[in-house]
């Protein structure tokens, strides 16, 4: 099982941040990774973005699975840091918020609930929406990039 998540839209991500902040972007590279939400990819094309409008990317952080504080733990973040973006899942943002409540913490993805993978088709499949998204069981998205497919390759 993993967390399908999808990103945000950039002006909703800006929408939380000042053009003062010294942000820290931390990006899980596990989960939302599979679904084109985190990972090293996007955690470059947010911060090309950010820096690109002026905005202060102070740290870009990947970390092995951001819902797993122990791994958040081993990050460091700059002290000068006042504002994380996550790209992860609702459980990753949380373990985040924990970490560092001195911070304000901007959620930078949403997660549509649980599904699989499939690495040898590229697709990834939620089967267990969160009820916001009942509509969206069933979809799936290729792997990596979170693009919605509109042939079924994982017949259930």
């Amino acid at each position: 099982m993993v967390s399908i998540s999808r990103m945000l839209p950039y002006d909703e991500i800006v929408k939380e941040l000042n053009k003062n902040d010294k942000i820290a972007i931390i990006s899980c590279n596990n989960c939302v990774r599979y679904c084109g939400a985190g990972g090293l990819r996007a955690l470059d094309e947010l911060s090309s973005k950010l820096r690109k409008d002026g905005y202060a990317v102070v740290d870009e952080i990947l970390v092995r699975k951001a819902c797993l504080e122990g791994y958040i733990n081993d990050i460091t973040v700059s002290p000068d840091v006042t504002t994380i973006i996550t790209l992860a899942c609702v459980a990753g943002h949380a373990a985040i918020k924990r970490i560092y409540p001195k911070q304000k913490v901007v959620l930078a993805t949403e997660t549509l609930g649980l599904g699989i993978y499939d690495k040898k088709r590229r697709v990834v499949k939620l089967i267990r929406p969160f009820k916001k998204y009942e509509d969206l069981r069933g979809t799936e998205y290729e792997l990596y990039t979170g693009k919605k497919l509109s042939q079924i390759q994982i017949e259930m």
